[in-house]
């Protein structure tokens, strides 16, 4: 099997990987809307999904380890090597890790907490140490590092990965401009997370388009080198 096909392969993997689980997590849990409310509204929310929603985050931060392997075989295309470069792998493993351990804040300690939250037999000092300790873990691993710092990442992966693109030749030019459109829309996205700690400014909501169009382009780029073989 060719670099092209087997990178083709990964790419689609790891597409439907992440897309099922986000689609549920729309679904069921109001993803990500939700991630906004009040932090009693999101563990009373939480609970209510019992084991499935668990096992659904769970999924989901699986799919973001699935970006590693991606990364590596895309840049191997884009720099028409064996091996990619070492600042690539480091920039796609650091990003996949940061968000993966995000994620998973859902899967090994918010149901923790939500039992605490919507147990009846709860004080109300722990359920009020449960909120607080929610929402410090909420910003810390949530907005810092699975979305800032692993947003953050991704933008300069694709960066670093659209010049080798665009340099070495490797794909259509169409595509190496679709993944650069999503640069700008990355970094607007992070006033959301400045939003957190600073209400007044503005919140440039580009983050869901910059990641429906950044798979849009990874599904193209995987497309094109299937027919190149």
């Amino acid at each position: 099997m060719t670099q092209n096909r087997l990178t083709a392969i990964l790419i689609i993997t790891f597409l439907v990987m992440a897309t099922i689980p986000y689609s549920m997590l729309i679904s069921e849990f109001g993803y990500d809307d939700i991630l906004r409310a009040p932090p009693l509204e999101i563990l009373q929310k939480f609970h209510n999904g019992g084991d499935r929603l668990i096992l659904i985050w769970f999924a989901f931060a699986l799919s973001a380890l699935m970006f590693i392997p991606v990364a590596i075989g895309m840049g191997k295309v884009a720099t028409k090597s064996e091996s990619s470069s070492n600042l690539l792998n480091v920039l796609a493993i650091s990003s996949a890790l940061v968000q993966a351990i995000g994620l998973l804040r859902w899967v090994f300690v918010v149901p923790i907490l939500a039992e605490i939250t919507n147990n009846e037999a709860s004080s109300e000092a722990a359920i009020t140490s449960s909120l607080q300790l929610f929402g410090v873990l909420h910003q810390f691993a949530g907005v810092l590092l699975g979305e800032f710092i692993g947003q953050l990442l991704v933008a300069l992966w694709t960066l670093l990965i659209v010049i080798k693109l665009y340099s070495n030749n490797v794909l259509p030019r169409i595509m190496v401009y679709v993944g650069a459109i999503t640069l700008p829309l990355w970094i607007l996205g992070m006033s959301e997370h400045l939003h957190t700690v600073m209400p007044n400014i503005k919140v440039i909501a580009t983050t869901p388009a910059a990641f429906m169009l950044w798979e849009a382009w990874l599904l193209g780029c995987a497309i094109v080198m299937l027919k190149k073989g």
